[in-house]
């Protein structure tokens, strides 16, 4: 049975700014329809998508524009029963 260490602090300033932005960019992301970024991984940064082939390439694209941000990164899955090629 692993077992897990938890250790709590408060956050910084710069920290909780952080977490509330990336919040409002998972709640933005959250309203937004997935069908064109189908099969791609997705960076979300300023309630803005970056769509790329790679994780790597998403996040670079939304770094590029707004360095010094932690992007919201996910993947979206294709429709069932498509087959991307």
């Amino acid at each position: 049975m692993p077992v897990f260490e938890v250790t709590t602090r408060r956050l910084s300033k710069k920290e909780a700014e952080e977490h509330r932005r990336q919040q409002a960019d998972s709640r933005w992301w959250a309203q937004q329809p997935a069908g064109p970024y189908a099969g791609k991984f997705v960076a979300v940064v300023n309630c803005e998508a970056f769509a790329g082939e790679t994780w790597e390439e998403a996040e670079q694209k939304a770094l590029d524009k707004y360095p010094g941000r932690k992007p919201v990164v996910t993947y979206v899955p294709p429709p069932k029963g498509v087959l991307l090629l």
